[in-house]
């Protein structure tokens, strides 16, 4: 879009008038003049998340993925359970895609395990602030463990999870197992009689 006249008002500036803007001046004679001005706008990490809860089974391979956008250039990392997740662990990937001021992340679990369940971070900081997002890796077959992080003696302890689909199950159990049972009886003796 254009406007005319010799000043561009640019009320509540936010990161979506970032960009070049092009001023051109002419007064009907050829050749007109025109300057190139680029809007940089400062502000402080934003952080998206499309799926913020992810199942999965033990040996799959699963990605997890941040969409950050912030000016200045923000760092970018992500942790499990409190846990800064290393470049160097084998057990994942970490890949950033950068345009401009926006960052794609996103985090490779090679194989998932009962280790790598549980909630994951990506983290976004710059000179401006941070943000974080959360996102919860379950298991799909209703239980695991996860390592969770003794800050008292330093030390990793594993805690047993037990999902609610999980807890579902043994409260149905629980409760159909008296009404079961004499159905199961009647129909044993109802067996017993036609053979």
């Amino acid at each position: 879009s254009s406007v005319n006249g010799a000043v561009l008002p640019l009320v509540k500036v936010s990161r979506l008038h970032m960009g070049a803007y092009l001023c051109i001046a002419s007064n009907g004679v050829p050749p007109s003049v025109s300057k190139r001005v680029m809007l940089v706008v400062h502000f402080p990490p934003i952080m998206t998340i499309q799926n913020q809860l992810v199942g999965a089974m033990e040996g799959d391979t699963v990605h997890l993925d941040c969409h950050s956008e912030a000016f200045p250039r923000s760092i970018n990392y992500w942790t499990i359970n409190g846990q800064i997740i290393s470049q160097t662990d084998k057990k994942f990937e970490v890949t950033a895609v950068e345009r401009g001021y926006e960052v794609d992340m996103r985090l490779k679990i090679k194989k998932v395990g009962r280790n790598t369940f549980g909630t994951y971070s990506c983290i976004s900081k710059n000179s401006l602030g941070d943000t974080d997002g959360t996102i919860k890796l379950y298991s799909l077959s209703g239980k695991y463990e996860e390592m969770q992080y003794n800050e008292v003696d330093g030390n990793f302890e594993e805690t047993l999870i037990v999902s609610e689909l999980e807890a579902l199950k043994r409260s149905s159990a629980s409760i159909l197992a008296p009404v079961l049972s004499p159905v199961l009886d009647i129909i044993a003796i109802l067996l017993l009689l036609l053979l």
